[in-house]
């Protein structure tokens, strides 16, 4: 029997760690805490609540849908004083946390690293130890398309 990763979202875990230091600014940093929505679906809900443009959003890459995600975003000149509980009673799937203010904003890539937590499925035995897995090329790195450009590469 084979093993089963990811058969639910609370399965894939990841975190987005950043590289840069916040002081001041006009973009406004927040931790963006979502479960079972692209970083996208994430972003428009944001948008729609805060009613700001998803142009004036930033984040360094999109996380996976089907996993409990972490990452930074960004907004340009959005009110600092928001209340967050209350915009967080507002989301579903969704949670954001106010971390400050920075010069810039986060753009794709900026980002550190990531770190995985990842729950392995239908164990019979303790599996060998690996030195590296594959990455795994679903829709959150190409889109519906995924086939056709795994094969291209």
């Amino acid at each position: 029997m084979s093993y089963l990763i990811k058969q639910i979202d609370d399965d894939f875990y990841v975190k987005e760690i950043a590289y840069h230091s916040i002081n001041s600014g006009k973009y406004t940093y927040l931790l963006l805490w979502k479960k079972g929505l692209t970083t996208q679906e994430a972003i428009n809900n944001l948008s729609n609540i805060l009613k700001i443009d998803t142009k004036n959003f930033g984040y360094a890459g999109n996380k996976d849908k089907h996993a409990i995600t972490e990452q930074y975003i960004s907004i340009y000149n959005i009110n600092k004083k928001m209340d967050i509980n209350k915009i967080n009673n507002k989301l579903n799937n969704i949670k954001i946390k106010l971390l400050g203010t920075f010069n810039e904003p986060i753009s794709l890539g900026e980002l550190e690293s990531n770190h995985f937590r990842i729950i392995i499925r239908n164990i019979n035995k303790k599996p060998n130890k690996l030195k590296y897995i594959p990455n795994d090329f679903d829709e959150q790195r190409f889109s519906k398309n995924n086939i056709e450009i795994g094969k291209a590469i």
